[in-house]
Order: C-alpha cells, then structure tokens, then sequence
C-alpha cells in the first residue's frame, strides 16, 4: 500500500499482490480505487479475496456492488453463490445482471419458481418471466421501480409489459405509481397493462389520465377503460364530454364494445355533436348496443350531411334490424332507410 495518495491498483495487481488488493478494497476516498481493487482480485480468480468481495457486494454504492458481482463470478468460489442469489433482489439493474452473469459463471442454475424469476428478471429475458407468471411480479416489480433508469427506460418499460401480459393483480398498485412517470413510453406502458389485468382498483387512476398533456396517453387510458369493461361504463360516459375528439371517439367505441344500456342516451347526444368523427363513432357504438330506442336517432343521422356519418348510421340501422325486435311503426320507419333486395322477407311484426 503507497505510503502518500491512492493504492496504485495496476502496479499491485501485476505483482498479484493480493493482500494489498484487499486493503486497497476498503479505500474509502475513492470509490473508484476501490472498485477498480474489486475487478483487480477478480482478474487474479483467487478466492483468497471471496469474504472481502462478499462484503464489498452489499456496500451502499452500486457501481462497488456492480464491480464484487462481476469478480465474484471470476473466483470460482461457490461460497458466493448465496449472496449472488441475494443480490438478484438488488435495487439496481446493472447489479443484478452482474450478479446473474457470475451465477452462469458458477455453474449455478434456478430449481424454485422465485428463484427462475429472480434469475430471468435480473438477464432481462421477458418472455421466460411471463412464462413463470406469478412467481415473477416481485422481480418485474423491483425492475418497474428501478431508479436507474436505462437509457431511455426500456428496461422499466419491458418490465411493464410483462406485468401486464401475467396480469396479476399485485401489480396494480405499482403500475398505478407510474401512471405519473416522467417517460410518457412508461405511463403508456402502465396504462397498457392495467388495461390487460382489468382491475376496477385502477379505474380512478386511469380516469385522471385523460387529463395527461400526451395524445398517446389519454388514448391508451380510453382502451384500458374499455378492456375494463362494464364497471367502467360510467366514467366512459363521463368522457364522451372531453374536449378532445380522439377521446371521445375511443369512449364511443368501448361503450359500443361494452354494451351497457346505460350509455344510450349518452351516445344518442353525441350524434348532434358537432364534429363529424364523433358523430360517426357513435352511430357505430350504437349499432352494437343494438336497442330499438335508438331508432329514430339513428334515421336522423342517416340523413347526416356527412357521408360516412350516414353510412354508419345506416349500417347500424341494419343491426337493430336484424337482432332487435322492432315495433311495427319503428319498423316501417328503418326498411325505408334501409330498402330490403327483393323477394328478401322482412322482419316478422307479430
């Protein structure tokens, strides 16, 4: 060990002088002195210096951690295998794949669910945590809350995903926690998964997302809302008053896809709108409800001044036609919107 400034890590590892390495890892003026010691003993692959590194493994900054992952695995030593399996928990995702890269090393492979998880989170392999399922909220959790961020966050961002497709409810409350992400990717992603596990827990959060100042946000939160489904007919009725016609037109179509009554007048107020797309988008929802009160709604925009609003309101017509039981008059008014081919019967009035 110098006498005067830092340990010179290079000269002291060409020595191979491992005892001064290992003085050289408790240097607490430069984490970087320290961290180059780590890779150093790592280098060398004795084990000589495995007790040190384990300790160095849960020393409070990540690149020191990052540094005793690494050479862990470059000793060989077996008795690290506990603690690299500790730290696939770690807070940092550098540090977890350090440590899942030395377990390789070690020979060391999952035999639990948790473990195959924690294993499969900390290498990034997505797809064989979603295959996992459950066992793997907890590590895609640890990976959705990471600080750290990778460039761009694709790392949170995948993570996210994968929650979504096991849809577990424990992911809620987390997924909900980053519907205020910086990255809107993240709070699209967030929204995505809530959407795909369905839970009414989530309604309310995915609600305030029509407000995010991001087109794709609000969007995503409308189709969350719709794969929700009947619980959330109300707050998609609540957004066919939005300002913004995407919105709106997304309310109308997952209130179609929904079905509940309850939003026929609703949509029968958003055929007067005065935006042409609205207008069509819920003659379409209204087809798909499919209830005779609609009728006469719908014959009035059949003669819409938009082409497209009047094609959809006919086509809509023809639903109610052909799976609702029409009265003889509201009959009478829909097959002179929609005449029928010849010889074609019409519906039965009695």
């Amino acid at each position: 060990m110098a006498l005067f400034g830092p340990p010179n890590v290079e000269k002291l590892r060409a020595k191979r002088n491992v005892k001064e390495l290992i003085k050289a890892l408790g240097y607490d003026k430069d984490w970087r002195v320290k961290s180059a010691a780590a890779r150093a003993l790592g280098e060398l692959g004795t084990t000589q210096a495995t007790d040190h590194l384990l300790t160095a493994l849960g020393d409070s900054y990540w690149g020191m951690r990052l540094a005793a992952a690494e050479s862990l695995g470059q000793t060989r030593d077996l008795r690290a295998i506990e603690h690299l399996i500790m730290a696939l928990r770690d807070g940092h995702w550098r540090v977890r794949m350090a440590a899942a890269g030395a377990l390789d090393k070690l020979g060391w492979r999952p035999i639990t669910d948790e473990t195959e998880a924690l294993y499969q989170a900390a290498k990034h392999n997505w797809d064989a945590c979603i295959a996992v399922g459950s066992p793997a909220v907890e590590p895609l959790v640890t990976a959705l809350e990471d600080g750290h961020a990778d460039k761009y966050a694709l790392v949170r961002e995948s993570a996210t995903e994968a929650l979504g497709r096991i849809g577990d409810p424990r992911a809620v409350k987390p997924l909900i926690a980053a519907l205020v992400d910086q990255y809107e990717h993240i709070r699209v992603a967030a929204i995505t998964a809530l959407g795909a596990i369905g839970d009414e827990e989530a309604m309310g959060a995915l609600v305030s997302c029509l407000k995010d100042d991001n087109r794709l946000v609000r969007q995503a939160a409308i189709k969350a809302l719709g794969n929700i489904g009947q619980p959330a007919t109300h707050s998609l009725i609540t957004a066919l008053d939005h300002e913004q016609r995407l919105v709106i037109q997304g309310a109308a179509e997952a209130l179609g896809n929904i079905g509940d009554p309850e939003a026929l007048e609703p949509l029968v107020a958003a055929l007067k709108d005065d935006r042409s797309l609205v207008r069509e988008a819920a003659a379409k929802a209204l087809g798909k409800i499919c209830d005779p009160r609609a009728t006469d709604a719908l014959i009035s925009a059949a003669q819409d001044q938009n082409v497209l609003v009047r094609m959809t309101s006919t086509s809509a017509l023809r639903e109610l036609h052909r799976k609702c039981s029409l009265d003889p008059a509201q009959l009478t008014r829909v097959l002179a919107v929609i005449p029928q081919k010849a010889g074609k019967a019409t519906q039965a009035t009695s």
